[in-house]
């Protein structure tokens, strides 16, 4: 008896060597394969592979068989690759370099063709070294390299900060304590007949003071100081320590969830709005920006003024007027990247959106606030990214679902932010605020309707 004709099916495999013990700078071989298990022609695949924020592709590494592809489109709306014969793959290749971070990085791959089913493929691991320190100074995943500036026909060159004014700065510093060998303090401090002045122990004799020892026996005001009992009636103390991790000495950025902000996103994500200005909507909702670090940051007056102005570019997107500027130079100011942080006093009631700064974790958003592009959009983009929380506390139960999401909206946001950076560069009548771009007002909803289930009892 003949078998009967199996349909077509796409399969995905992903693979990379290697993929374990990477440190910043090492250089990982991706490797695609779609597979057609059916016995039928797929008609016309696609193909996109979503890459993390903390890795960057190689340019000039992506590759079909032999044959150099596109891969803008491979990272961004998907790469068509055309019929895949029964029984037959299609292999394609890329690399990847390591940056800076201190979180494991996924590969997340896609593949689809009209009336074709696709095996959903799960997310393909990368790990660190655990421990490793960044050898070099973070650099941001979407800065162009001085190679792939070569393979742009008008690159504008980024600025980079001008150390020679930090060494001179440094050099001078010496003389400084050329004035410093000043004995006149030690003189002072020969004042041991302050010390003397000090002997007046003439107070002493003055105990009176136990008097008001008599006084503070007023531990009667101590049953009324007993009403800790109530904490334990909101279990919300619980949620406050879940939600600041005081006992260590980093510090932590960190948002309070609003549920009205929380309601205005999803009418943002139900109107008709071009999608990158969504995408800056949605940064500074959630963007942790608040608490001791984010002042001394400039990270909160940077997150107020894109709030101020997001109403209006709003309006004027909805009845399709120009949008006025969003990210501006003032907001830009606002950021101080050598400021001194201190660690979180914590003390927090309710859901809060957090960012702990770590030593790496640390290192790498200094790096990005110290550094520059031309445009005002990609650049508040990225330090809204920078900061994009990476988990919700002080809830009743933990948010799985919302935490995924919030790692795959990374992923696209920062897959997004490298491919409009690039066009961008290129192509100076391209307005990443009003462009389209689905998968990542897709992923965007996700966090959305994730976040507005995890703070809903």
């Amino acid at each position: 008896m003949r078998r009967a004709a199996r349909p077509a099916t796409l399969r995905l495999a992903l693979e990379a060597r290697p993929d374990r013990e990477l440190i910043p700078g090492a250089l990982v071989t991706v490797v695609a394969t779609l597979h057609d298990d059916g016995d039928q022609d797929v008609p016309d695949a696609t193909l996109r592979i979503g890459v993390p924020p903390d890795a960057e592709p190689v340019p000039g590494s992506f590759a079909r068989d032999e044959s150099t592809i596109d891969g803008e489109a491979l990272l961004g709306a998907g790469l068509r690759l055309g019929a895949i014969p029964a029984g037959g793959a299609v292999r394609l290749r890329f690399a990847l370099r390591i940056l800076p971070g201190t979180e494991p990085l996924d590969l997340i791959g896609a593949a689809n063709a009209d009336g074709v089913p696709a095996i959903a493929t799960p997310a393909l691991r990368l790990r660190r070294r655990a421990g490793h320190a960044a050898y070099d100074t973070p650099k941001p995943f979407f800065e162009l390299e001085a190679d792939e500036r070569a393979d742009l026909d008008e690159l504008a060159a980024t600025p980079r900060p001008a150390h020679v004014d930090a060494r001179s700065a440094v050099e001078a510093a010496p003389e400084a304590p050329a004035a410093l060998p000043r004995p006149e303090p030690e003189q002072i401090l020969e004042l041991p007949e302050a010390a003397a002045v000090l002997e007046l122990p003439a107070p002493p004799p003055i105990p009176v003071l136990p008097e008001p020892a008599a006084v503070l026996e007023l531990p009667k005001p101590e049953p009324v100081l007993e009403l800790p009992e109530p904490p334990p009636v909101p279990e919300l103390p619980g949620a406050a320590s879940e939600a600041a991790p005081v006992a260590t000495a980093d510090p932590v950025l960190f948002r309070a969830v609003d549920p009205e902000e929380v309601r205005a996103l999803e009418r943002i994500y139900t109107g008709a709005l071009p999608h990158g200005l969504a995408a800056l909507a949605l940064l500074s909702s959630i963007a942790a920006v608040d608490g001791p670090a984010g002042e001394a940051l400039g990270l909160s007056a940077f997150a107020r003024s894109i709030a101020t102005a997001l109403p209006r570019a709003v309006v004027a997107a909805r009845m399709g007027r120009p949008t006025p500027p969003v990210v501006t130079a003032v907001a830009l100011a606002a950021l101080r990247p050598a400021a001194d942080l201190a660690p979180d006093p914590g003390g927090r009631l309710g859901p809060y959106l957090v960012v702990e700064l770590g030593t790496q974790a640390r290192e790498a958003l200094l790096a990005v606030l110290g550094r520059n592009l031309a445009d005002p959009f990609l650049r508040g983009v990225q330090v809204l990214l920078a900061v994009a929380p990476r988990r919700l506390t002080g809830i009743a139960a933990p948010a799985p679902r919302f935490e995924d999401a919030l790692a795959a909206y990374r992923s696209a946001a920062g897959s997004w932010l490298m491919r409009v950076t690039v066009r961008r560069t290129v192509d100076g009548r391209f307005d990443p605020l009003t462009a389209d771009d689905a998968p990542l007002h897709a992923a965007g909803r996700a966090v959305v309707d994730a976040l507005r289930a995890a703070i809903t009892p």
